[in-house]
């Protein structure tokens, strides 16, 4: 049986992460401890476009949720719509370290795009 306490600090929980786009704890969490949330969004819904120098996550996450996870990982990014964009090269280079994904073309793709930014520099 579910206490009415317990169903109510759920509920308080629940609220919490839809007012701020995302469940507050992973902010409160180690940034090793965060790298494997951010690393399944990227992998799921992030693009990499060597063409235009950017990193863009597309997410049913709320995008100011997604910005603030990666500051607290150093990686600045910029709300563009739904879209979460990261375009500044000493922050592509930062992702690219973390590393942001864990599916290997894409970290090798994004690890590409550093080296050539890195270089340019």
């Amino acid at each position: 049986m579910v206490d009415e306490k317990d169903s109510d600090m759920a509920d308080q929980r629940r609220m919490q992460a839809s007012n701020s786009g995302g469940p507050e704890w992973i902010l409160n969490m180690a940034p090793e401890l965060i790298v494997p949330f951010i690393q399944g969004l990227a992998d799921g819904g992030c693009l990499v476009s060597e063409e235009e120098a950017k990193c863009t996550f597309s997410s049913k996450t709320d995008p100011e949720f997604i910005r603030q996870v990666l500051r607290k990982l150093g990686i600045e990014s910029s709300v563009r719509g739904e879209t979460v964009v990261i375009d500044q090269p000493k922050d592509i280079i930062r992702a690219a370290q973390l590393p942001l994904f864990k599916l290997r073309e894409k970290q090798q793709q994004l690890e590409r795009l550093a080296k050539s930014l890195e270089e340019r520099a």
